[in-house]
């Protein structure tokens, strides 16, 4: 009976979980369509009452937001500072996004517990239950959403060993593409294109003003999915014969202590495509042709992290991009779009001092904790000793044991 609260077993999860993916759709969905898009701030101008009403609902989004940074421990978290206005939301959008999906995968990890789906299997297991499936109806029809229950581990099937000793990163290169200078292979502390970056002669059709272009309706735009190498050099002979192309990753942190890119977006002015980033992962150095030609404009949003991993995972760099997270609030958009394409990927060790993001001390300093001295020396261990099993198991800390566990 509608309006009257269930209480959540096992037995009933199933069903419940597909009736909330489906309130919630709906309610999406009709929250979309009160407020035409692009048009908040006319309104604000024009309605006195709406202003006040999304002043006070952004304070308190804020207020989540901050109470979220301040609570949650995972890694990567201690960068963000406090929000205090929506640019700096824009500025961290991803790594919210993240820090939000991470919780998410918890969340998901918890259930699967109390329904009786997840035992804590080994990781080479190969067991894998039926997926949950529920309908949501959307303007084309319904649409599936599927979420998957125990699945084994991606990285168990690299060909390569995940290494998370802290040893000094080395390049994956072993052909420089579009090279003005050599590159010597095993090297590491460097850029291998540092030097094309920062002497790049970009191409004039970027600098020329030209009307906005409009793309395609998702309806006409041809789609390929990704999964073999003879589909990988067709996508690889179409991105070098472009002039621009658009680039995104996703990327999974909470069953891997560095986590890896999954899958691997582009779109063309024509068409898009989607690459299986773990099927493809040890030849997708290939796409080094185009990512490295600069004569080829790489569109990004918030490419730090991006950058980072096409690096860490397959060994792709990529010179002359354009990032579009960095003009939504700097001027110097090329020079910081160098900058972003330049950071290299570096590993990391324990941090001994525990005054670092994640730091024992740190994270004792943030809550305030007053502990003796032998609360503190075990803390301390149990802190190490989560770090320690992790990157042997090439696992998440906050999968093994939040930190709040430990503290407790």
């Amino acid at each position: 009976m509608e309006g009257v609260a269930r209480t959540i077993t096992s037995e009933n999860y199933d069903q419940y979980q597909k009736d909330a993916i489906q309130t919630l759709a709906s309610y999406v969905q009709k929250q979309r369509l009160a407020l035409p898009q692009g048009e908040i701030k006319f309104y604000r101008t024009v309605d006195p009452v709406l202003t006040g009403t999304l002043d006070i609902l952004s304070k308190r989004i804020r207020t989540k937001l901050n109470q979220l940074i301040a609570n949650v421990d995972l890694p990567g978290c201690e960068q963000l500072g406090r929000v205090t206005d929506a640019k700096e939301v824009d500025i961290w959008y991803k790594d919210i996004i993240t820090l939000n999906d991470s919780l998410l995968d918890g969340a998901n990890i918890s259930l699967d517990e109390f329904t009786g789906r997840n035992r804590k299997f080994a990781a080479s297991s190969a067991t894998q239950l039926a997926p949950t499936i529920g309908k949501v109806q959307s303007k084309s029809g319904p649409v599936n959403v599927v979420y998957s229950r125990v699945i084994g581990r991606p990285q168990i099937k690299f060909k390569n060993k995940v290494d998370n000793s802290g040893a000094p990163f080395v390049p994956k290169l072993s052909y420089k593409p579009n090279g003005i200078v050599p590159f010597k292979e095993g090297s590491s502390h460097s850029h291998p294109y540092q030097y094309e970056i920062t002497n790049i002669k970009y191409p004039s059709f970027i600098f020329e003003k030209n009307p906005p272009i409009n793309y395609p309706s998702i309806e006409t735009t041809p789609f390929t999915w990704v999964d073999t190498l003879e589909e990988l050099s067709a996508v690889c002979q179409k991105l070098e014969a472009s002039r621009e192309f658009a680039v995104d990753l996703e990327h999974h942190d909470y069953r891997s202590y560095q986590g890896f890119t999954c899958l691997i977006q582009i779109s063309t002015r024509d068409e898009d495509f989607i690459i299986d980033a773990l099927e493809l992962r040890d030849s997708l150095h290939t796409l080094n042709n185009a990512f490295t030609n600069p004569n080829i404009l790489k569109v990004f949003h918030g490419a730090d992290y991006d950058i980072q991993w096409l690096q860490k995972d397959f060994g792709v760099y990529v010179v002359n991009m354009f990032d579009t997270g960095a003009a939504s609030y700097i001027l110097v958009t090329l020079d910081r779009s160098a900058e972003v394409s330049l950071k290299v990927y570096e590993t990391f060790g324990y941090d001994k001092t525990g005054k670092g993001p994640g730091g024992y001390q740190r994270l004792l300093d943030k809550w305030r904790a007053t502990l003796d001295r032998q609360q503190f020396a075990v803390f301390r261990s149990l802190h190490e000793w989560r770090d320690t099993i992790a990157r042997l198991e090439d696992e998440s800390i906050k999968y093994y044991s939040v930190v709040y566990n430990i503290y407790s």
